[in-house]
């Protein structure tokens, strides 16, 4: 019999047993999809949404020829709720830069069902993608890219990013690249990391970040790559929304962090949300005593730089000076560091954004360690309690601070 002790040690000691059931995980995952994809029984749109009506929105005003409108809320809710009224008349808006809406205006064209597959399937594809580059850069991992692919799936951060219509799976394709191209050196190298940290602004915080390993190592064909790449996002914009595109989008911007941050502080990592439920709940402070309207810019600056420093004690005077005095070595390292602090210290990162510091901690991860396989372990437990509404943000915010302990640590091993 399966389930007598003697046959289930033999199966749990048995390799090919879990070779199998990453198997059967696979294929019920991607089963999973398709199936979120056309079944919606109780609205008509036949589409499990997340968040993608924020970038169809934009795709469709782009499309419309009255681009000025991009930033209307009411526009954006009318076009949401008409292709999917499971929202309810609320909406979900869409501050992306309008570059983004330009490109994304093919999907315009499709019908909801067949765009959100296609914005499904390009998703799945960029994070595989992402984990066979991490595993291919990370000589210590033995395992095939599937099989390390479909448990990192089960971290909810990741699974719901992926699924969910977020940006996440082409962020996550995009830190891969840098740490690939971090490690190479030459002229295409430099240009085309250059390239690839441009691309990212469409998520510009992550662009700004990345930019510092490739600056600090004086790799300024990178610089000028960056900046050809972020002219002709200029370009775009001024096409798309005209020549004052760019007070229109960040004027936008600074109402959606407000909003974002009453309507999402229950489930952010980072830690201004996790200040601002103190004085909502606490001290039963109204909205406006901390938003990313009325936050001075150099704040984040700050805030950001007292991330580093915290790092940077963590590591050590010997590996904080050899990362200092080695940023060309050291770049991919570096670029970790800036990419996991900002998880902790950006205002805008929601809970999705955990995705990208296990990108760089599958970069870092070490197998032939219990620690490490501790960590990927309660990360794994401690998100799923996450889906929980009260438990959101402080357990996602003890999973960014634990990324930046975890990496930080890593990052000292490396060097040291």
């Amino acid at each position: 019999m399966i389930f007598r002790p003697r046959v289930i040690l033999a199966l749990l000691l048995d390799p090919f047993f879990y070779k199998r059931a990453l198997c059967a995980l696979l294929i019920s995952g991607i089963a999973t999809v398709i199936v979120m994809g056309v079944l919606d029984t109780r609205r008509t749109s036949a589409v499990t949404r997340g968040d993608f009506p924020a970038f169809w929105s934009l795709a469709v005003i782009a499309k419309s020829g009255d681009a000025t409108k991009l930033y209307n809320v009411e526009l954006q809710r009318t076009i949401q709720n008409e292709a999917w009224p499971s929202l309810n008349d609320q909406v979900l808006p869409a501050a992306y830069p309008p570059y983004l809406a330009y490109i994304l205006r093919p999907l315009a064209s499709l019908h909801p069902i067949v765009a959100r597959w296609i914005w499904t399937g390009v998703s799945v594809l960029a994070t595989y993608t992402a984990v066979a580059i991490l595993v291919s850069l990370n000589r210590r991992i033995t395992w095939k890219s599937w099989m390390v692919f479909v448990p990192l799936m089960i971290f909810s951060p990741i699974l719901r990013g992926v699924i969910g219509g977020q940006f996440l799976p082409i962020s996550a394709l995009l830190i891969a690249l840098c740490f690939w191209l971090l490690r190479r050196r030459g002229v295409a190298a430099d240009i085309l990391l250059g390239v690839t940290i441009g691309a990212w602004l469409c998520k510009p915080y992550y662009a700004l970040c990345a930019l510092m390993a490739p600056i600090l190592a004086g790799r300024w064909l990178t610089l000028t790559a960056f900046v050809l790449v972020a002219l002709f996002w200029w370009k775009l914009g001024v096409t798309t929304l005209g020549e004052d595109w760019f007070s229109k989008w960040s004027a936008f911007a600074a109402w959606f962090g407000g909003m974002n941050l009453e309507t999402n502080s229950h489930q952010m990592p980072n830690l201004w949300a996790q200040v601002y439920r103190f004085h909502r709940e606490a001290l039963g402070l109204k909205q406006e005593l901390i938003t990313g309207a009325n936050t001075p810019w150099w704040s984040y600056v700050v805030a950001y730089c007292a991330a580093l420093s915290v790092s940077y004690l963590i590591l050590g005077a010997k590996a904080a000076k050899a990362l200092v005095l080695n940023p060309r070595r050291y770049g991919d390292l570096i670029l970790a560091l800036t990419l996991t602090a900002a998880i902790v210290f950006v205002p805008q990162v929601n809970f999705y954004d955990l995705g990208v510091p296990a990108c760089a901690a599958l970069y870092l991860f070490r197998p032939d360690k219990r620690s490490d396989w501790a960590f990927w372990g309660l990360s794994v437990v401690l998100s799923q309690l996450a889906v929980n509404p009260p438990l959101g943000a402080p357990i996602h915010f003890i999973l960014a601070i634990g990324a930046l302990f975890y990496v930080t640590c890593r990052v000292r091993h490396e060097v040291v």
